[in-house]
């Protein structure tokens, strides 16, 4: 058998230690009946002892405590008015037709949205409820008005990210009538026209009559918006059936994880920690490698944990070890290595697998 680098022959067994990087092969210039002492079986470990895997077990639950705090919800500020709390006067001509008995009550209008004007009365700020500051929006429909009751924002910015996801707790008014139990259809939908042709993600969600918020926000979420062509982009709110719904706290967002995305990487982090423990790092260095992970560690907020040196690192010479606490001194703050790089400088660079 030849190597190269050779590697130490000891009773047998063929050992090789390699840096970052590094491989090695093993290969055999005669047929392999011809050998005595076939290869049987292999196995890799890294160098070191069980602290440096315990080591680098801590580094990479440390990643895990940082996705969980990573994935919340990052706040898109694009919708205007987005409680409800500004309430904007009428115009002058608004008012001068009032005055004069043109109209009998100026026209809703609401900051940030364009809401809808008929039948009278079917879209108004209540004062009188709310689940975040002092007001909320109130949308009622009636069995007779087929065309629902819908509130619909202003164009609001397209996010950089192409993603865009927007949530809103409702509450549905209480019935006492039984025949009249059923839950009121709300639709939310992202809307867009993307190079004049209509682009539209929608949900419908089931608002209890039960004149309570919903605990869980309603959700709906585009993640692959197109980054060219969009003329506008929009939130638009419907009630589909009979009934009254009081609309508060409309938050977007431009960063999240999907629902599979999310499965996927817990997957990962499982994977991670289960190789970590029997000592193989193949799925730490996916993990690592995985693209949420390298959006966390990129982040200037990141934390720094305290640096933990690789067993080859040590020395027992009081010179080396006085020398690495001198290089050590002389480092800047912001030259010490965080939990990424050093868990990939204890991790091979390139792996085939």
């Amino acid at each position: 058998l030849a190597t190269e680098p050779a590697p130490e022959i000891s009773g047998g067994v063929w050992r090789a230690t390699l840096e970052p990087g590094e491989l090695v092969g093993l290969r055999s210039s005669a047929p392999l009946k011809e050998i005595s002492n076939p290869v049987i079986a292999w196995s890799a470990q890294i160098a070191g002892d069980e602290h440096q895997i315990a080591a680098i077990g801590k580094v990479v639950r440390d990643i895990a405590e940082g996705i969980a705090l990573f994935t919340e919800p990052n706040r898109f500020h694009c919708i205007e008015n987005s409680g409800f709390e500004a309430k904007p006067a009428p115009t002058p001509d608004v008012v001068q037709a009032v005055a004069t008995g043109k109209v009998a009550s100026s026209p809703v209008n609401v900051a940030g949205w364009i809401v809808a004007q008929y039948p009278s009365g079917c879209v108004a700020i209540d004062d009188t409820v709310s689940l975040e500051g002092s007001a909320s929006i109130r949308l009622s429909n009636r069995a007779s008005h087929s065309s629902g009751t819908w509130i619909m924002t202003r164009a609001i910015a397209v996010p950089e990210t192409g993603r865009l996801a927007v949530s809103l707790r409702a509450r549905g008014a209480p019935t006492e009538d039984s025949s009249k139990s059923e839950p009121i259809m709300l639709r939310i939908a992202i809307e867009s026209t993307v190079a004049g042709t209509a682009m539209r993600q929608s949900r419908v969600v089931k608002v209890p009559r039960d004149g309570q918020w919903s605990v869980v926000p309603y959700r709906v979420e585009i993640d692959a918006l197109p980054r060219h062509g969009i003329d506008t982009l929009r939130l638009a709110i419907d009630v589909l059936s009979e009934g009254t719904v009081w609309i508060d706290e409309v938050l977007a967002e431009d960063s999240f994880m999907t629902e599979s995305e999310k499965a996927a990487l817990q997957g990962q982090l499982f994977l991670a920690l289960d190789g970590v423990a029997k000592g193989e790092l193949s799925n730490a260095v996916k993990l690592l490698d995985s693209h949420w992970v390298q959006q966390m560690i990129a982040l200037p907020a990141y934390p720094q944990r305290p640096s933990v040196l690789p067993a080859s690192s040590s020395s027992d010479d009081p010179a080396v070890e006085g020398a690495s606490r001198k290089n050590k001194s002389q480092e800047s703050p912001s030259a010490t290595p965080g939990v990424a790089d050093r868990l990939r400088s204890w991790l091979p660079k390139k792996l085939r697998f």
